[in-house]
Protein backbone atom coordinates (compact mmCIF):
# COMPACT_ATOMS: atom_id res chain seq x y z
CA UNK A 1 0.00 0.00 0.00
CA UNK A 2 1.41 3.35 -1.03
CA UNK A 3 1.72 6.40 1.20
CA UNK A 4 -0.95 8.25 -0.78
CA UNK A 5 -3.48 5.48 -0.17
CA UNK A 6 -2.60 5.37 3.52
CA UNK A 7 -3.07 9.14 3.85
CA UNK A 8 -6.47 8.83 2.16
CA UNK A 9 -7.55 6.15 4.63
CA UNK A 10 -6.35 8.22 7.60
CA UNK A 11 -8.16 11.28 6.22
CA UNK A 12 -11.34 9.20 5.99
CA UNK A 13 -11.17 8.37 9.70
CA UNK A 14 -10.51 12.03 10.54
CA UNK A 15 -13.59 13.08 8.55
CA UNK A 16 -15.68 10.48 10.34
CA UNK A 17 -14.46 11.60 13.74
CA UNK A 18 -15.26 15.22 12.95
CA UNK A 19 -18.70 14.29 11.61
CA UNK A 20 -19.33 12.32 14.82
CA UNK A 21 -19.12 15.62 16.72
CA UNK A 22 -22.32 16.71 14.98
CA UNK A 23 -24.11 13.42 14.23
CA UNK A 24 -25.19 10.31 16.06
CA UNK A 25 -24.02 6.95 14.73
CA UNK A 26 -27.51 6.29 13.37
CA UNK A 27 -27.28 9.48 11.27
CA UNK A 28 -23.78 8.61 10.02
CA UNK A 29 -25.03 5.15 9.10
CA UNK A 30 -27.73 6.68 6.89
CA UNK A 31 -25.30 9.17 5.34
CA UNK A 32 -22.55 6.65 4.55
CA UNK A 33 -24.57 3.48 4.08
CA UNK A 34 -22.39 1.64 6.61
CA UNK A 35 -23.56 -0.24 9.69
CA UNK A 36 -23.04 1.30 13.14
CA UNK A 37 -20.54 -1.31 14.49
CA UNK A 38 -18.26 -0.74 11.48
CA UNK A 39 -18.46 3.04 11.86
CA UNK A 40 -17.71 2.70 15.56
CA UNK A 41 -14.54 0.70 14.84
CA UNK A 42 -13.37 3.35 12.35
CA UNK A 43 -14.07 6.26 14.68
CA UNK A 44 -12.32 4.56 17.61
CA UNK A 45 -9.29 3.78 15.45
CA UNK A 46 -9.63 0.02 15.76
CA UNK A 47 -9.18 -0.35 12.00
CA UNK A 48 -8.86 1.72 8.83
CA UNK A 49 -11.37 1.49 5.99
CA UNK A 50 -10.03 -0.02 2.76
CA UNK A 51 -9.60 2.30 -0.22
CA UNK A 52 -12.89 1.67 -1.99
CA UNK A 53 -14.81 2.23 1.23
CA UNK A 54 -12.67 5.30 2.02
CA UNK A 55 -13.66 6.88 -1.28
CA UNK A 56 -17.31 6.17 -0.53
CA UNK A 57 -17.09 7.76 2.92
CA UNK A 58 -15.18 10.80 1.65
CA UNK A 59 -17.76 11.31 -1.09
CA UNK A 60 -20.55 11.17 1.49
CA UNK A 61 -18.96 13.45 4.11
CA UNK A 62 -16.45 15.75 2.40
CA UNK A 63 -18.78 18.58 1.41
CA UNK A 64 -20.45 18.90 4.81
CA UNK A 65 -17.24 18.55 6.85
CA UNK A 66 -15.26 21.00 4.73
CA UNK A 67 -18.07 23.55 4.80
CA UNK A 68 -18.35 23.32 8.59
CA UNK A 69 -14.62 23.66 9.15
CA UNK A 70 -14.27 26.61 6.78
CA UNK A 71 -17.16 28.28 8.60
CA UNK A 72 -15.30 27.83 11.88
CA UNK A 73 -12.16 29.54 10.55
CA UNK A 74 -13.92 32.70 9.41
CA UNK A 75 -12.24 35.84 10.81
CA UNK A 76 -13.61 37.57 13.86
CA UNK A 77 -12.18 41.06 13.72
CA UNK A 78 -8.77 42.48 14.49
CA UNK A 79 -6.09 39.86 15.13
CA UNK A 80 -8.29 37.16 13.70
CA UNK A 81 -5.98 34.20 13.99
CA UNK A 82 -5.64 34.60 17.76
CA UNK A 83 -9.44 34.78 18.12
CA UNK A 84 -10.26 31.52 16.36
CA UNK A 85 -10.87 28.53 18.65
CA UNK A 86 -10.81 26.26 15.59
CA UNK A 87 -7.13 27.07 15.06
CA UNK A 88 -6.40 25.82 18.57
CA UNK A 89 -8.32 22.58 17.98
CA UNK A 90 -5.75 19.88 17.18
CA UNK A 91 -8.29 17.72 15.40
CA UNK A 92 -9.48 20.51 13.09
CA UNK A 93 -5.84 21.37 12.39
CA UNK A 94 -5.28 17.79 11.24
CA UNK A 95 -8.15 18.01 8.76
CA UNK A 96 -7.00 21.42 7.51
CA UNK A 97 -3.56 19.88 6.97
CA UNK A 98 -5.16 17.19 4.78
CA UNK A 99 -6.80 19.88 2.65
CA UNK A 100 -3.59 21.93 2.49
CA UNK A 101 -1.59 18.90 1.36
CA UNK A 102 -4.08 18.25 -1.42
CA UNK A 103 -3.78 21.88 -2.57
CA UNK A 104 0.02 21.64 -2.66
CA UNK A 105 0.57 18.33 -4.45
CA UNK A 106 2.45 19.88 -7.38
CA UNK A 107 4.75 22.12 -5.28
CA UNK A 108 8.09 20.80 -4.01
CA UNK A 109 9.60 22.43 -0.93
CA UNK A 110 12.00 21.66 1.91
CA UNK A 111 10.85 24.15 4.52
CA UNK A 112 7.71 25.96 5.66
CA UNK A 113 8.15 29.57 6.78
CA UNK A 114 5.44 31.14 8.93
CA UNK A 115 4.89 33.56 11.80
CA UNK A 116 4.53 32.56 15.45
CA UNK A 117 0.72 33.07 15.53
CA UNK A 118 0.21 30.31 12.99
CA UNK A 119 2.79 27.89 14.32
CA UNK A 120 0.29 25.31 15.58
CA UNK A 121 -1.21 24.66 12.15
CA UNK A 122 2.16 24.89 10.42
CA UNK A 123 3.60 22.29 12.77
CA UNK A 124 0.77 19.87 11.95
CA UNK A 125 1.20 20.52 8.21
CA UNK A 126 4.97 20.08 8.39
CA UNK A 127 4.49 16.76 10.17
CA UNK A 128 2.01 15.69 7.50
CA UNK A 129 4.48 16.58 4.73
CA UNK A 130 7.70 15.64 6.56
CA UNK A 131 9.42 19.01 6.12
CA UNK A 132 11.01 21.42 8.58
CA UNK A 133 9.48 24.64 9.97
CA UNK A 134 11.02 28.09 10.36
CA UNK A 135 9.02 30.80 12.11
CA UNK A 136 9.30 34.54 12.56
CA UNK A 137 8.67 35.95 16.02
CA UNK A 138 7.73 39.32 17.47
CA UNK A 139 10.74 38.95 19.80
CA UNK A 140 14.39 38.42 18.98
CA UNK A 141 14.55 35.36 21.27
CA UNK A 142 18.13 34.15 21.78
CA UNK A 143 19.43 34.45 18.22
CA UNK A 144 22.55 36.56 17.76
CA UNK A 145 21.81 37.43 14.14
CA UNK A 146 18.28 38.01 12.85
CA UNK A 147 16.45 39.35 9.84
CA UNK A 148 14.01 42.10 10.76
CA UNK A 149 10.83 43.37 9.07
CA UNK A 150 8.53 46.21 10.15
CA UNK A 151 5.03 46.75 8.78
CA UNK A 152 1.64 48.12 9.81
CA UNK A 153 -1.47 45.92 10.23
CA UNK A 154 -4.35 46.65 7.86
CA UNK A 155 -6.51 48.68 10.24
CA UNK A 156 -3.71 51.17 10.92
CA UNK A 157 -2.43 51.26 7.35
CA UNK A 158 -5.90 52.05 5.98
CA UNK A 159 -6.34 54.84 8.54
CA UNK A 160 -2.84 56.11 7.67
CA UNK A 161 -1.83 55.82 11.31
CA UNK A 162 1.87 55.13 11.05
CA UNK A 163 3.09 55.77 14.59
CA UNK A 164 5.88 53.46 15.76
CA UNK A 165 3.68 52.13 18.56
CA UNK A 166 1.29 50.63 15.96
CA UNK A 167 3.98 49.01 13.85
CA UNK A 168 4.52 45.28 13.94
CA UNK A 169 8.04 43.90 13.94
CA UNK A 170 9.01 40.35 13.02
CA UNK A 171 12.39 38.71 13.57
CA UNK A 172 13.78 35.56 11.97
CA UNK A 173 17.10 33.98 13.05
CA UNK A 174 19.42 34.03 10.04
CA UNK A 175 20.21 30.33 10.38
CA UNK A 176 16.52 29.33 10.16
CA UNK A 177 16.64 29.07 6.37
CA UNK A 178 19.54 27.88 4.23
CA UNK A 179 20.71 29.31 0.93
CA UNK A 180 18.89 27.71 -2.06
CA UNK A 181 16.40 25.96 0.24
CA UNK A 182 12.93 25.67 -1.31
CA UNK A 183 10.55 27.54 0.99
CA UNK A 184 6.76 27.47 1.21
CA UNK A 185 5.47 30.62 2.92
CA UNK A 186 2.36 29.94 5.03
CA UNK A 187 0.00 32.40 6.73
CA UNK A 188 -3.49 32.16 8.20
CA UNK A 189 -5.30 34.74 6.05
CA UNK A 190 -4.12 37.15 3.39
CA UNK A 191 -5.71 40.57 3.68
CA UNK A 192 -3.40 43.34 2.43
CA UNK A 193 -0.46 40.92 2.22
CA UNK A 194 1.91 42.84 4.49
CA UNK A 195 2.86 39.85 6.64
CA UNK A 196 3.34 37.71 3.52
CA UNK A 197 5.65 40.36 2.05
CA UNK A 198 7.67 40.31 5.27
CA UNK A 199 8.02 36.52 5.24
CA UNK A 200 8.93 36.42 1.55
CA UNK A 201 11.47 39.15 2.25
CA UNK A 202 13.10 36.99 4.91
CA UNK A 203 13.40 34.05 2.51
CA UNK A 204 14.97 36.24 -0.16
CA UNK A 205 17.45 37.74 2.29
CA UNK A 206 18.51 34.17 3.05
CA UNK A 207 18.87 33.56 -0.72
CA UNK A 208 16.32 30.78 -0.53
CA UNK A 209 13.94 29.85 -3.36
CA UNK A 210 10.25 30.72 -2.94
CA UNK A 211 8.34 27.55 -3.86
CA UNK A 212 4.94 29.14 -3.28
CA UNK A 213 2.57 30.72 -0.77
CA UNK A 214 -0.30 29.05 1.06
CA UNK A 215 -3.01 30.42 3.34
CA UNK A 216 -6.32 29.19 4.67
CA UNK A 217 -8.38 32.11 3.38
CA UNK A 218 -8.24 35.28 1.30
CA UNK A 219 -10.53 38.31 1.18
CA UNK A 220 -9.85 39.94 -2.17
CA UNK A 221 -8.91 38.23 -5.43
CA UNK A 222 -7.55 41.53 -6.73
CA UNK A 223 -5.05 41.68 -3.86
CA UNK A 224 -4.00 38.08 -4.54
CA UNK A 225 -3.45 38.75 -8.24
CA UNK A 226 -1.31 41.81 -7.47
CA UNK A 227 0.68 39.89 -4.86
CA UNK A 228 1.33 37.02 -7.24
CA UNK A 229 2.63 39.42 -9.87
CA UNK A 230 4.67 41.43 -7.35
CA UNK A 231 6.22 38.43 -5.61
CA UNK A 232 6.55 36.24 -8.69
CA UNK A 233 5.01 33.13 -7.17
CA UNK A 234 1.66 31.35 -6.94
CA UNK A 235 -0.69 31.67 -3.97
CA UNK A 236 -2.81 28.70 -2.92
CA UNK A 237 -5.74 28.97 -0.53
CA UNK A 238 -8.69 26.97 0.74
CA UNK A 239 -11.47 29.54 0.69
CA UNK A 240 -12.47 33.08 -0.27
CA UNK A 241 -13.86 34.92 2.74
CA UNK A 242 -16.07 37.85 3.40
CA UNK A 243 -15.73 39.58 6.76
CA UNK A 244 -18.59 37.42 7.99
CA UNK A 245 -18.29 33.99 6.38
CA UNK A 246 -16.77 31.85 3.62
CA UNK A 247 -18.40 32.44 0.23
CA UNK A 248 -16.39 30.29 -2.15
CA UNK A 249 -13.69 27.64 -2.23
CA UNK A 250 -10.61 27.09 -4.36
CA UNK A 251 -7.41 25.11 -3.93
CA UNK A 252 -5.32 26.94 -6.48
CA UNK A 253 -4.91 30.53 -7.52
Amino acid sequence: MGSKALRTRIKTVDLLRFAKRHHKYADLSKITGLDIPTLNRYVKGVLLPHMSRSRKIIEALEKEVKSEILTQIRPQGIGFSENLPALRDAFILRILAHYAREALTDIEFDCILTSEEFLLFTGVLASELDVKVAFASSERLCAEKVYEAIFYPRIFAEAKIMFDSYARTLYLPVDSIRKNERVLVVDCFIDTGESIRALVGFARKAEASIAGIFCLGIFDLGVIEKLQEELGTSIRYLTILERGSPVNQSSKR
